[in-house]
């Protein structure tokens, strides 16, 4: 399935131009890739807001019969102070919201990729299957 990245801002501000991108290159699903660090939330208030603002990003996408989803790094799988983990968060912000797995990165943040494939398996349309080095 044909899939492409597009950064948030280029999601919430060029829309017409992303739409153009998607037709063109026949893309049937459409994620946002990344979140500068200096820009990730550092609590559960501030993941939960950012699930909503994906979203609400998202719907112009999913009216054109898109599907619209995040692509994880690790950093969605390091624990915030309360135990919970961004990607809960994220995942947690609509049904609607679809999932591109990178193992990898699943693994590099410290999370067992079966476990979420079993919780959100349904909700996954790609994944990024890849090497990952050793720490060392």
């Amino acid at each position: 399935m044909p899939t492409g990245h597009f950064g948030l801002d280029m999601l919430e501000n060029e829309v017409s131009r992303v739409l153009e991108i998607a037709k063109v290159a026949d893309m049937k699903a459409i994620f946002c890739p990344y979140l500068d660090a200096d820009r990730r939330p550092d609590s559960v208030a501030g993941w939960q807001e950012f699930g909503k603002r994906l979203v609400a990003a998202g719907e112009p996408y999913r009216k054109e019969g898109y599907a619209f989803g995040w692509h994880n790094h690790d950093f969605e799988f390091r624990p915030l102070a309360d135990g919970s983990v961004p990607q809960e968060h994220i995942m947690n912000a609509s049904p609607d919201l679809a999932w591109e797995a990178d193992i990898a990165w699943i693994i590099k943040g410290g999370a067992d990729p079966l476990e979420w494939i079993e919780r959100y398996g349904d909700r996954i349309l790609a994944v990024h299957v890849k090497d990952i080095a050793v720490n060392g």
